[in-house]
C-alpha cells in the first residue's frame, strides 16, 4: 500500500479510491468501482435527498442515478489518468447531490426558492437577526440565540402582509422561542403570503396505461383525463389560457404533450384553447411550460393577475372534478 500511496496519480486522492485508482486489470477495477459505488456513493447520495424531502417528492431513484452516472465519469477520468483528483470522496459525492437536488428544486419551485433568497436577504441584512449552519440544516433566528443548534418547532401565523418581511420574520421567532430551520421558516412564510408552486396534477400520478396495466384500469384513467379536458375547456378563456400555458408533468416538463400523444386533444385544440393560432403554439411548444412573466406578457396581464386567474381555475376544475366522481 505504500507504494501505492507514493504514485503521482494516487498521492492528492482520498484514501477510500486507493484500490480503485491501483486495480491490476480491468475486473478489479469493475469490483472495486461497484464496492465504492454501493458502501460509499449510494449512502451519501441517500442521505442528502432525505434532507430534502420535506420539499415534496423529488424522484429519488431518478436523481441518485444522475448524481451516480456524474461519480461513475469522474471515476473512469481518474482511472485513466486524465481526471482532477478527489481529495475527500464523500465530500464530493455530497456536493454532487446537492447540487443535483437545488437544480431540481429550483425548477419544480421557483417561487419557493424566490422567497427563500427574500429571508436569507433580511436575515442577513437586519442586525437583529442571525442565520447559521449546523449538522441539522442552516437556522436562523434573533441574534442572541446564533450557534445554538436544537431547533423549535416553527408555528403557523395565518395570513399576514407580505411588504414587511422583518417583521414576519420577528413574530415567527417570538412565537417559536427559538432557533427554527430556514426551510421552516420558508414554508411558514409562504403560507402566510399565500405563496405556492402547486401544479394541476401530477401527471405520473393518473397512472397513464402502458401495455401492463388491465384494461378496465386503462379506460378508468383514460376516462379520468377525458374529463378533465372537458372542465379544462367551460373554464373562462384566460383562466384556461394562463393554466394550459404552465401545465406541467411530474418532472416540470410540458404536460399538454400527453394529451396528444393519448390522442385526447389535438394540437389545434389546444392552441384553440389557449386561444392562440397552430403556428403560434408551434413556435412556443418547445418552451412549454411558460413563466408567469412570460404569460403576463403575452396577455398585457400582471403577473399576480396570472397566478390569480390560474388558482381560480385550480379552484373551479378541482370543485368541478369533485362533484362528478
Amino acid at each position: 500500500m505504500a507504494r501505492i500511496e507514493s504514485s503521482p496519480v494516487a498521492a492528492p486522492n482520498d484514501p477510500l479510491l486507493l484500490p480503485l485508482l491501483a486495480a491490476p486489470d480491468e475486473a478489479s477495477r469493475e469490483r472495486e468501482l461497484t464496492r465504492l459505488l454501493l458502501e460509499v456513493v449510494e449512502p451519501v447520495i441517500a442521505s442528502v435527498v432525505r434532507r430534502h424531502e420535506r420539499f415534496g417528492r423529488l424522484q429519488g431513484e431518478d436523481l441518485g442515478a444522475i448524481v451516480m452516472l456524474r461519480v461513475i465519469a469522474r471515476l473512469d477520468d481518474l482511472t485513466s489518468g486524465s481526471g482532477e483528483p478527489i481529495e475527500r470522496l464523500r465530500e464530493y459525492v455530497s456536493r454532487l447531490a446537492r447540487n443535483a437536488t437545488s437544480d431540481l428544486l429550483r425548477s419544480r419551485y421557483p417561487e419557493r426558492r424566490r422567497l427563500q433568497r427574500r429571508i436569507r436577504a433580511v436575515l442577513a441584512r437586519d442586525e437583529r437577526f442571525a442565520m447559521w449552519p449546523t449538522p441539522n440544516g442552516v437556522l436562523c433566528g434573533f441574534r442572541a440565540w446564533r450557534g445554538l443548534e436544537r431547533t423549535k418547532e416553527a408555528p403557523a401565523l395565518g395570513r399576514r402582509d407580505a411588504s414587511d418581511a422583518a417583521a414576519t420574520l420577528r413574530e415567527l421567532f417570538e412565537c417559536a422561542g427559538g432557533p427554527v430551520t430556514l426551510s421552516a421558516a420558508t414554508q411558514v412564510l409562504a403560507a402566510a403570503w399565500n405563496i405556492t408552486d402547486t401544479v394541476l396534477f401530477d401527471v405520473a400520478e393518473l397512472s397513464v396505461p402502458d401495455t401492463a396495466v388491465a384494461p378496465d384500469l386503462r379506460i378508468e384513467n383514460r376516462t379520468m383525463l377525458e374529463r378533465l379536458w372537458r372542465e379544462v375547456r367551460e373554464l373562462r378563456p384566460l383562466q384556461r389560457a394562463v393554466l394550459l400555458l404552465n401545465l406541467r408533468d411530474v418532472d416540470g416538463s410540458n404536460a399538454l404533450a400527453l394529451l396528444v400523444l393519448l390522442d385526447i386533444a389535438s394540437f389545434d385544440d389546444i392552441a384553440a384553447a389557449i386561444g392562440i393560432t397552430s403556428e403560434a403554439l408551434a413556435e412556443l411548444w418547445s418552451a412549454l411550460p411558460v413563466d408567469d412573466l412570460r404569460i403576463a406578457g403575452m396577455f398585457s396581464l400582471r403577473r399576480q393577475q396570472v397566478i390569480n386567474l390560474r388558482q381560480a381555475a385550480r379552484q373551479r376544475l378541482g370543485r368541478r372534478m369533485a362533484s362528478k366522481s
